[in-house]
């Protein structure tokens, strides 16, 4: 029986779709397939001649794809490769892959059989260990698991974009804890939408443990094997890592999922299961998604660098007067937040800046004696130039609660960042009842919990931290998230201070602190003697297995201290961003208990 050679009708679909997909022109010529996968990988080049990948311990029998039959398996793997982020397999370094009509070799490694047409033991595919793959086309189906297969052995050895000879194995003690339940990973967080879709799409079909045999051989292969599986069933696959994720075969995704989130290029696009879910679904890939990264200061043309280390070494102008300070030296430092303002990166100017403060002081003080004056200058630059790295306000005026910060936090830098924030902490009264808030608009919208507010058109007070009160407003409320969203009415031209949501979802034991209004009197009517406006400083201790659930626990457990009063109190990250709000304890393990990061940005995303 003759095969068809594959023509642009063919293929034109598919190339339409991609091209669509990934904002590509559509491109007429019958050639297409090769400009497709090379568009979709960001330059990976697909090629069908040993001599033209790589070096490396390639297989001694390598057959080339006859040519009528070429534009099939490409346009097959232009699919394939559409999959993962445009531009990501470029991104990590893949420079090509070779795909042939079979491969063989005369070593075998115990689980190869010996093929007498190709004289050799047949094999699937093989990664070179640095920048290429070869795959075997036997059969449409199978070069597609062959094609993940081989590229998720790259991919685990890439870390933020970067090719690490060590890499490959490192994960893997982390792997054996996931999948043997010692050490599991949470389940996937997937947004609400999207996973219902999903659900609708996926079926039954679900992986319980390993994906084969193979898999026995190392860890290595089997998260490859475990790839290949999961990058053709991608809905049932992200489906089960959302709701099943006690299965073996679930952790199996979920460390594939860490894998390619780690692998994902330094100011790439975000790699994670919501990429995936609108991949399965057809969705285009959101263009904002791209990984924030952080840029090394250039020296030479830092303007702080220049300041401090004119010819590349410290320098200390001015000389000491009679009373023992150095009054140009203080100039100098005081400078410094001014010229972070005029790099082209402020902020990561002042990331710098603080580490070149460091070793100023440091510096001087082993060559001189600083003064108490000249080190308050230190102090005060330094918190200048925390604000700017965390985005956060720096708030110079101090209102009545303020000594409440510098009370509860003794880490300077921290205690900087909170004295940004704390302007946006908001005590709520209404009737018999209060809570806690913040305000994360300047216009004067505060986030709070919902039992605070459990009705539309809610009306409350909402007291500042200096002072100014005024009347508020439920706009919006989801007891199942408890979650309430409040409208201060401001007189004319009122701008408030605001804090931020955190851009990313926190991790187990991060720092937090938190500002709420713990009750004046228990439930029971006798006085507390509890200062509102309280600060309290503790870590992440447990999250829900689904952070979108149902919320009146709390899925986030901290132990900051909280008391009756702090329901709404943001939990604030060490850079002042939000990362949880409080809501509830457990009173059988004294847990305090907060609003998740996840449900919260799911929350104002619906607003």
């Amino acid at each position: 029986m003759h095969r068809r050679r594959a023509t642009a009708s063919f293929f034109a679909p598919i190339r339409t779709a991609l091209s669509l997909a990934l904002g590509l022109a559509v491109v007429a010529s019958p050639a297409g397939a090769q400009d497709v996968f090379r568009a979709a990988t960001g330059g990976t080049e697909l090629v069908h001649d040993k001599a033209r990948l790589p070096d490396g311990s390639w297989f001694e029998i390598a057959r080339p794809v006859p040519e009528a039959r070429r534009a099939r398996v490409e346009a097959i793997l232009a699919r394939e490769a559409a999959k993962y982020p445009p531009g990501f397999l470029a991104g990590i370094g893949l420079r090509a892959v070779g795909v042939f009509s079979g491969l063989a070799s005369t070593q075998n490694d115990g689980f190869h059989t010996w093929d007498e047409s190709l004289g050799g033991y047949l094999y699937y595919g093989l990664w070179n260990g640095r920048d290429a793959v070869m795959v075997a086309w036997y059969s449409d189906a199978q070069v597609v698991l062959t094609f993940h297969h081989e590229v998720f052995h790259h991919i685990d050895s890439v870390v933020r974009g970067a090719f690490q000879k060590g890499a490959f194995h490192s994960d893997d003690a982390r792997f054996a804890r996931a999948v043997s339940g010692e050490e599991p990973y949470e389940p996937a967080v997937i947004e609400p939408a999207l996973l219902k879709r999903l659900r609708a799409l996926s079926g039954r079909k679900r992986l319980a443990d390993a994906v084969s045999d193979y898999c026995t051989k190392n860890p290595g292969e089997d998260q490859a094997e475990t790839a290949r599986w999961f990058m053709t069933n991608l809905a049932g696959g992200l489906v089960q890592a959302a709701d099943a994720p006690e299965l073996p075969g679930s952790q199996r995704i979920l460390h594939l999922l860490e894998a390619y989130r780690s692998a994902a290029p330094a100011g790439g696009r975000v790699f994670d299961a919501n990429v995936l879910a609108r991949v399965a679904l057809g969705d285009p890939i959101a263009p904002e998604t791209v990984v924030r990264t952080v840029r090394r200061v250039d020296p030479s043309t830092d303007p702080v660098e220049r300041h401090l280390k004119p010819k590349g070494e410290f320098v200390v102008r001015g000389k000491e007067g009679p009373d023992g300070v150095n009054r140009t030296l203080q100039a100098d430092i005081l400078a410094v937040p001014t010229l972070v303002r005029t790099a082209p990166d402020p902020r990561e100017s002042s990331r710098h800046a603080l580490t070149l403060l460091e070793r100023y002081e440091a510096y001087i003080a082993s060559r001189w004696s600083v003064s108490e004056s000249t080190r308050a200058v230190f102090e005060r630059v330094r918190v200048e130039l925390i604000a700017l790295t965390s985005g956060v306000r720096l708030e110079t005026k101090r209102n009545r609660h303020s000594d409440k910060v510098d009370e509860a936090i003794a880490d300077p830098r921290l205690r900087a960042v909170i004295h940004g924030v704390q302007p946006a902490t908001v005590r709520l009264t209404r009737e018999n009842s209060g809570g806690s808030g913040v305000v994360i608009s300047e216009r004067g919208r505060v986030l709070t919990a919902g039992h605070v507010a459990p009705t539309l058109g809610a009306r409350l007070t909402a007291e500042l931290p200096d002072g100014r009160r005024f009347e508020a407003v439920a706009i919006a409320v989801d007891l199942h998230l408890d979650l309430a969203l409040l409208q201060l009415t401001l007189p004319r031209g009122t701008r408030l201070v605001a804090a931020s949501i955190a851009d990313t979802a926190p991790a187990l034991g991060d720092r937090v602190v938190t500002i709420g209004q713990p009750g004046s009197t228990t439930p029971d009517g006798e006085q507390t003697g509890y200062p509102s406006f309280h600060v309290s400083v503790g870590k992440l201790r447990k999250f829900a297995k689904n952070r979108l659930g149902g919320q009146a626990l709390g899925g986030t457990g901290h132990d900051a201290w909280t008391y009756w009063g702090h329901s709404g109190a943001p939990l604030f990250n060490d850079r002042g961003h939000i990362v949880a709000l409080h809501n509830s304890w457990d009173s059988t393990t004294t847990m305090r208990h907060a609003v998740t990061w996840e449900a919260i940005t799911y929350f104002l995303k619906q607003q």
